[in-house]
Formats: structure tokens, sequence, C-alpha cells
């Protein structure tokens, strides 16, 4: 049933220049709708990047300053509006095509009977025969349309790209996949193989069933008293021992297959979760402010072993179907082809709905994934915040939050399984009816003497071992959809286009003599609310450079840009005269060490820490580093000295300390371009000065770039840039010089130092 178009409903969820978040109703649960609304929203002109999401029902719309609010509003509801009618269009195709595919069925089916007919003679309309080809043709239609409706979506999706995107076309997940396992081919084969294997000794038992029924019911084989068993009694302990050693070996090969199947869902799952890492390691950091890190855990994590789950038992399954399908009905046609018609009369209902059921499933599945991640992304961001809770007393509040999350995350695998669990249930009746059929008409086959009582008792047996493995497709399916909902988000992430040019030029770190100029630089985070408006700087070679302003004013996107974790939009950086876009990116990086406001420390010692991009440095030079950054002080005196743990994050640790780890490794480094960016903010008066001290020496030879707030930090430069709120360089020079000014600088210097005085008058 349809959403009229009237009765769309739409609010804005948050508004901002350039960014807009809309409550879209009919996209809550509709993972397929919500795909068709990202790709309608996506072609219209001034749109940069949209994603809809059928859990929260939310879009998400970034866009140029070509656009305005009320267009966004307008192109969504129209998206929306087309999606729609797209749905209810697809579901009234796919009901013809199963006309149109039934008809191309019978059709077939009755050419090739007219034919054969014509050709070969009447023999060929015998009851096996007809039932055996009308199974084959109905099965491969029903799998060729089934692929042909999945390769022409996929093909859709390419032409979407390829219209409104220069980069990379999309893959299909298992392309990805296939591209990553090629490597594990022969050990996919071996797998494959023996598991074949397996379903082919499983018919030993049948097969020799008929033997001993043949030998009770007519006495000795001939066969085997030509063996030198004469009695019936030496001739069962026979066919027992081959059964008993049949088994062994199947038992044999089946751990092998079991052992190499998992070995392989462990190395593909490892192999694809360090690409997929590698590869959102290279995104733009404005990806990341855009994505929440925990979603991005539980993609690269949970997501990712899913796969192995289904290599584990799935593909084994899957095998033995095929297997049964390949060896077990023509041997079936060979041995009692009056009976075989029975048990393979049921193949192309379970193909079709096989077939069936992976549509039916897959957007439950990827819906279900999705509501994974939220709930695993607000776990990771509760832990995170966990000081900040306690503090607020909000303990009861984010159990809520999290219970009704879970919930939400409950009912949508309830969902999912309830439909999975719809399979077995189906796939067995029609596995009752070939069985009970082959029993009974086997039966009657037995009593008008055309079928041996030993055959008989066989194809039972055989029955049984070629239609009940059919019922663990279901298990199969599920696996399979789970995998598949949970690749198309983890190898998804491989598509998204790294925007950074790694850049060829090398710049050797010991030959970087570190003169850096800012020409007429232009950036924005947004479209039309820019940062850096016609930007220009020069930070001399091997000098002391400060650069100070307000809140906001860009001084900290000046580093950002010169690292290049964003791209700037117009002018140029140069480190000794060649553009930083040209510059091999890692050497670029290497060259440069930067001490950020937001002090990061992994959870590991302080040795680590110290060491982190330094990983060769002696231990000598690692205590010098500490000492240079006023740090050896306080790490002797910790429990552990160097090897104390610090917790995740440095929690263990006050702001100053974790400060003063960051200052020793960015110094450890030792870069011919060292960044302090507000690097003293967390520490007393008394450590500044020392750590003031320290950097003279530090500071030799080498060109420093400071950013701070307290202007005390940067009295001392060689050069301070004073900017202002339009992201331009409003003074410049040494502090007498800007003091006497008697502008910006000076009023800040005059505030800072009577702000000083006071407090040091309380």
């Amino acid at each position: 049933m349809t959403t009229p178009a009237s009765r769309i409903v739409m609010q804005p969820a948050s508004v901002t220049p350039g960014r807009e978040r809309w409550w879209v109703d009919v996209l809550r649960g509709r993972y397929e709708l919500a795909r068709l609304v990202e790709e309608a929203v996506s072609r219209e002109r001034g749109i940069r990047d949209v994603g809809a999401n059928s859990v929260t029902s939310r879009v998400l719309v970034l866009f140029d300053a070509s656009l305005s609010s009320e267009d966004v509003e307008r192109i969504v509801r129209r998206a929306v509006e087309n999606a729609l009618t797209v749905e209810k269009g697809r579901a009234n195709s796919a009901a013809r095509a199963s006309g149109v595919a039934l008809g191309g069925a019978t059709g077939t089916f009755a050419a090739g009977v007219l034919l054969s007919r014509a050709f070969i003679g009447p023999a060929v309309f015998s009851l096996p025969v007809l039932v055996g080809a009308g199974v084959l043709v109905t099965s491969v239609v029903i799998v060729v349309r089934s692929w042909s409706e999945t390769h022409w979506a996929h093909k859709q999706k390419q032409a979407i790209v390829l219209e409104n995107y220069s980069g990379p076309i999309q893959r299909h997940p298992f392309e990805h996949l296939l591209a990553i396992a090629k490597r594990y081919r022969r050990r996919f084969i071996v797998a494959a193989v023996c598991s074949s294997l397996t379903r082919i000794l499983d018919l030993t038992p049948s097969v020799l069933l008929g033997f001993a029924v043949t030998i009770l019911a007519g006495g000795p084989s001939s066969f085997l008293a030509g063996l030198g068993f004469a009695t019936v009694a030496s001739q069962l302990w026979v066919i027992s021992g081959v059964s008993a050693l049949s088994w062994i070996i199947e038992s044999g090969i089946q751990y092998y297959a079991s052992i190499t199947w998992r070995n392989l869902g462990q190395s593909v799952q490892r192999d694809i979760r360090v690409a997929v890492y590698a590869h959102v390691q290279r995104l733009g950091l404005g990806y990341f402010e855009d994505e929440r890190t925990g979603d991005l855990a539980s993609i690269i994590n949970d997501d990712v072993n899913q796969l192995q789950l289904f290599l584990n038992e799935g593909a084994n399954h899957f095998v033995h179907v095929l297997t049964n399908l390949l060896i077990m009905g023509p041997l079936f046609y060979l041995v009692a082809p009056s009976i075989a018609w029975i048990a393979v009369l049921p193949i192309p209902v379970i193909v079709w709905i096989s077939f069936n059921f992976e549509k039916w499933t897959a957007e439950s599945f990827a819906l279900a994934r999705e509501k994974s991640a939220i709930v695993s992304g607000q776990l990771v961001g509760n832990l995170d915040a966990i000081a900040t809770i306690k503090t607020y007393s909000t303990e009861a509040y984010e159990v809520e939050r999290i219970r009704k999350l879970s919930d939400e995350y409950k009912d949508s695998y309830n969902e999912s399984d309830e439909i999975a669990a719809r399979f077995t249930p189906m796939v067995r009746a029609a596995i009752l009816f070939a069985f009970s059929g082959t029993m009974v008409v086997g039966g009657y086959e037995v009593l008008g003497g055309r079928v041996a009582p030993g055959t008989y008792a066989s194809i039972i047996s055989m029955t049984h071992k070629f239609v009940w493995p059919l019922s663990t497709l279901g298990d199969a399916i599920e696996g399979f959809e789970r995998a598949v909902a949970a690749l198309s988000r983890a190898l998804g992430l491989l598509d998204i286009p790294v925007a950074v040019d790694l850049g060829t030029e090398p710049l050797p770190a010991g030959s970087v003599r570190g003169e850096i100029v800012f020409d007429h630089v232009e950036f924005s985070y947004q479209p039309g609310r820019p940062i850096l408006s016609d930007f220009s700087m020069r930070v001399p070679a091997g000098k002391t450079t400060a650069i100070v302003g307000s809140t906001g004013a860009g001084k900290t996107t000046i580093i950002k840009a010169l690292l290049r974790l964003y791209e700037i939009q117009d002018g140029h950086i140069t480190i000794d005269g060649v553009n930083v876009s040209d510059i091999r990116l890692p050497d670029l990086r290497r060259a440069i060490g930067y001490v950020s406001q937001d002090v990061f420390l992994f959870d590991g010692t302080v040795h680590e820490n110290i060491t982190y991009g330094s990983f060769d440095a002696l231990d000598h030079q690692i205590e010098e580093a500490a000492l240079l950054a006023e740090a050896d002080a306080f790490i002797r005196q910790l429990p552990n000295g160097y090897d104390t743990v610090v917790g995740e994050r440095g929690v263990k640790l006050s702001g100053g300390q974790r400060q003063r780890i960051s200052l020793a490794r960015a110094i450890l480094k030792d870069p011919p371009v060292l960044i302090l960016d507000e690097a003293t903010s967390s520490v007393d008066y008394e450590t500044e000065a020392a750590i003031q001290l320290a950097l003279e020496h530090v500071s030799i030879s080498r060109t420093v770039i400071i950013i701070a707030h307290r202007l005390s930090t940067v009295r001392h430069a060689d050069v301070i840039y004073v900017l202002g709120p339009s992201g331009r360089v409003e003074e410049e020079g040494r502090h007498d010089e800007l003091l006497a000014l008697n502008g910006i600088y000076a009023s800040l210097w005059r505030v800072q130092s009577g702000l000083a005085v006071s407090h040091g008058a309380g």
C-alpha cells in the first residue's frame, strides 16, 4: 500500500546554510524507498551530497549557494513523490514480469516438446523425461530472471552515479568481495570440492541399503560372492564395514572442509576489515565530521563479522544443495526414472521461494543493520562522555535512551527473523510432498514388479538425502542476506571517493628550510560562509611566528589547510616555494610536528605515547624530549614512570600533563617545522614559562608557528600576525611594534594584562 503524495509529512529537523536535515515520515522502515530518494535528490543541480536514513526517517542534504531552503524543501518533496511512484511501478512491473516469466517458461517448454517429437520421436513424452525437462527449464528461467533483475538494478544505479559523479563507479559489494577473495581461490576450490565429496559419500549408505535389502530378499549377491564372500552373513558384514569406512572418510573430509571454510572466513574478513579501514583513513577530515565514530566502528567491525558467519556455515550449505542438484538428480534418473520425477518436482517451487526470499529479506536485514549501528554508536558516545553523564546525574536518562534504541533494534531483528522463519516451513511443505510422493509411487512400482525392493529402499533413502538438505537453504539464505546487508555497508565505504590528492613531489625532511607562504587563500567549510578570505601570510624559515586573534577567526583552520586536512578552494600554500598540493602527503606531514589544542593520548604507556610516530627512538632521546617539554619530572613521579598506563584518551592524567606529553611527542619527531596550537593553554604560568624557555632551545634552526589566545606565550616571537573576524591579517609585527600601533593586539594585551593583575590581586 503506497502513501498518496498529498499526505507526505515533511518537517525540518535542522536548517543551517548549505546543510539541512528533514524528517520525512514515509521513509521510516522503508530502506529501498530511502535509496530511491537519495538517487533522485542527488540528480538535482546544486546538491553536493545527500543521505536518506530509513531508520530515523531523516534526509540530510548538503547544497551550494545557488539553492535556498525553499528550493531544498521542494527538491526533497518532489524526490519523495517520484520515489513513491517508482516504488509502486516496480511492484506492478514485478507482478507483470512474473507472468511473463511463467509464460516464457511454458512457451519454451512447449516448443522443446514439439521439436523433440519432430526430430527424436514420441519416446520423449514419457512422464519422467517430460517432468525432468520442465523442472530444468522452469528453474533456469527463474534463476536467469532473478539474476537479470539484480543486474539491471545495479546498472541503473551505475548510470545515476555516472551522471552525477566523475569519479570511480560504485561496484556491487560482491565485486569488491571477489576482488579481495581472489588470492584465496585455491582454498575456496578445495573447500567446495571437500563439501561436494561429503554429499557424494553420503549416498553410500543409501546404495548399500539397497544391496542389503536385495540380499535379504533374494539371497547372496553374485558380485560379492565372486570376491570370496559367499554367505548372506558375510556379505552383510562386508556391507556394514564398507558403510562404516565411508562414514569415517566422510567425517574426515567434512572436518577438513569445515576447518577450511572457517579459516577462509577469518582470512577474508581480516582482509576486508583492513582494506576498509585503510580506505577510511585516507578520506578527508570533513567526512568524519559528518559521520558518527560509533557507526563507522560498527560497520568496520560488526558488519564485516557477518561475512565470516556466512562462510562458516552458509557457503557449505550452498555447495551441498548444488551437489544434490547436479549429482543426485541425474543419479535418480539412472536408478529409477519412473520414480525420480516425483523427487525433482518441488525443485522449481523451492528455487522460486529462495530467490524471492532474497528480495523479501534484503530490506529487512539492511534496516536491522542500520539500527544495530545506531545502538553501537550511541553506546560508544556514552562511554566517551561518561564523566559528563556522571556530573549531570543523567545515568537514568541514558539507560532509558539505550533501552529505547535497543527495543527498536530488537523489533527490527524480530521482524527480519520472522520473515526468515517463513522460509523453512514453505520449503518443508514441498519436501514433504516429494518424500511422500516417492514412497507412494515407488511402492506401486514395486507392487507392479517394475522396481526391485532393494532399489526402492535405496530410492527412499536417497530421496530423504536429496530433498531434506534443501530445508537448510533457509539458514543459508538468511546468512547470505545478513552478509549482503552488512557487506553493502562495509564495502560501500570503499566507493567513497578520496578527495585528497596524495601529491607526487618528494620532500625529504633533511632538506626543508621551512619558509611557508599563504598566497591569497580562500577557504570555507560551508558555501557562502568563508573562514579565510583572500588570506596571505609569510612564515620565515628558521624563525618563530605567532598567530593570534579572536575565537572563530580561522587560526586553527590555517594549520589544517597547511597540513591538507582540508583542501583550500582558491589560492596557494607553499613550503620552500613548492605548492603543498604537489608534495607527497606523507612527506608533507612528516616534515611538520603538530601539537593540537585537542590533545589525544592512546590507551598505552607514557613511553608508547611519546614515541608514537617515532617508534625507533632510543630511551635517552625520549627522556630528552620529555625534559624539553617539562614532562620528565611529573612522569618520574607516576607509579611506573615511563611505563605507566595513561588510560583511554589519557584519562589518568591532568590536562596539562597530557599537553606536555603531546609536546614531547612532537619534539621527539624532530621536524623542521613545529606547530603549537594552544599548546600551553592547560598549564599554569610557572610551567608555561619553563616550556617557553625550553622552546628557545627547540626553535633553534627550526620554523615554529605558535597559535595562542594567551599573548604572554607569543610576546617573544619574531613576527606576530593578528587575524580579524573576516579571516584576514589585520596587523603584523613584533610585540613592541604591535603595542605601539595601539590596535587590536594592543587592546587584547591590555585586557589580558588587566585580567592578570586583577586575578593576582584577588
